[in-house]
């Protein structure tokens, strides 16, 4: 009688490859949410091109901020529909992307552009299977000329209060760090949507997850806190070790540890897309003339091992040694730099007149301004808190890398 109760493995098996997953789970004019920054699976992306490259798909893509994933299947012609809060170059800063840009002005693509809370807010009403989530986050922007959003009168007090339209996306695409055969799948923060990946509820046909690695039931079973999308929402489990790249994946180094974003990837693609011809060769090289295998062995293990060693805990204290030599001691400002000094006094001025104690960063200079600001204001006493868009609370930003996905400042974050 005691066998009835061993914990023997139980579920469907639904390991594939990314190939037959994309094939098998992925139709045309399908409404496909793609995770954000460190759940962003880039290893989906490629093979959704590699598979309908120049098909006229019609596909709808929807994601809390996009880059290089929203970029190559506008470029491959699979895309008349983007959701997103940003599409553009995001590294080494902020930049328009002719790629959007060419199909924003030939009308070949909708673009429509949501506040991050607000995609956020549409994909809880769709996993809440109501039409409109209340938010206070459009009212005010150009935002609320959206179709999504519209005015209704608050039933209790009869003010008019803005909502955003449900998303129902018909698949969900998440890169996590393990998953067992099941789909169980194991993520780290920051994931861009909060502690519950809504868009893996919101979806009607399921969920794809990528992973680093594929895993047995009683790991996740000892593990089962750390698990954010449950098996029962997953069609399909694909192994894809660094399928996050070129972006990080942030896993404590306890548990392992993980990998740091590829700058010198994002800066070559971002360089490839000032000409038709040289995006091209691009394509061709990194996307349709390998498959994801071929790919890690393109980037090479020196490169990969040392994006490993970069998310190390103490990476930036390298990387600081490494730029020491290239800071400029000029004792005259650039005008960029004083404008971010002059925003870091105002942010700090105001904070202690107003008594505010939440700073929020935001990309470009803007994020430099509210970096150099908190620690004005914690110099001086005051009780401040540092969060960023994606997830960071209370975070300290470490020195020698500006950028605002810098997963060098998780370890610091207070949740």
């Amino acid at each position: 009688m005691l066998n009835l109760f061993d914990l023997e493995f139980e579920g469907v098996n639904k390991v594939m490859t990314i190939r037959e997953a994309v094939e098998k789970l992925v139709n045309p004019g399908f409404l496909i949410h793609l995770g954000a920054t460190h759940t962003l699976s880039y290893c989906f992306c490629y093979e959704l091109c590699r598979v309908f490259w120049g098909r006229k798909t019609g596909f709808r893509l929807v994601t809390p901020g996009g880059g290089i994933n929203i970029e190559l299947p506008v470029c491959g012609g699979l895309v008349k529909e983007v959701v997103t809060s940003y599409a553009g170059h995001i590294y080494p800063s902020p930049a328009p992307s002719p790629i959007v840009q060419r199909s924003y002005i030939d009308g070949s693509v909708k673009y429509e552009n949501w506040s991050l809370l607000a995609i956020c807010q549409g994909l809880m009403a769709g996993a809440l299977n109501l039409g409109f989530m209340p938010t206070r986050s459009i009212a005010g922007s150009s935002m609320a000329e959206n179709e999504g959003f519209k005015f209704i009168e608050d039933p209790f007090t009869g003010k008019k209060t803005g909502v955003v339209r449900a998303i129902k996306p018909d698949i969900s695409v998440y890169h996590g760090w393990c998953a067992d055969s099941e789909g169980n799948t194991i993520m780290f923060p920051p994931s861009g949507e909060g502690v519950i990946p809504w868009g893996a509820y919101a979806s009607k046909k399921g969920v794809i997850v990528t992973v680093e690695r594929i895993v047995e039931k009683d790991f996740i079973r000892r593990h089962a806190h750390l698990v954010r999308i449950p098996g029962y929402l997953v069609e399909a489990v694909v192994e894809a070790p660094f399928g996050a790249h070129p972006s990080a994946l942030y896993v404590p180094e306890h548990m392992g540890g993980g990998y740091a974003e590829d700058y010198d990837f994002i800066v070559d693609f971002r360089k490839a897309t000032e000409s038709e011809e040289k995006l091209s060769e691009w394509v061709e090289d990194w996307v349709l003339s390998v498959d994801h295998e071929g790919y890690l062995k393109k980037l090479g293990f020196e490169r990969l091992f040392y994006l490993i060693g970069k998310a190390r805990e103490d990476g930036w204290r390298r990387e600081l040694k490494e730029k020491e030599e290239r800071i400029s001691r000029s004792e005259e400002p650039l005008s960029v730099e004083r404008m971010i000094l002059v925003g870091a006094r105002k942010i700090a001025e105001k904070c202690a007149k107003k008594g505010y104690r939440i700073i929020l960063a935001g990309i470009g200079g803007a994020n430099l301004a509210a970096w150099i600001a908190t620690y004005a204001l914690k110099e001086k006493g005051y009780p401040v808190d540092l969060v960023a868009e994606i997830g960071f609370y209370g975070y300290l930003p470490r020195p020698a890398n500006p950028f605002v996905f810098n997963m060098a400042n998780i370890p610091t974050c207070k949740g």
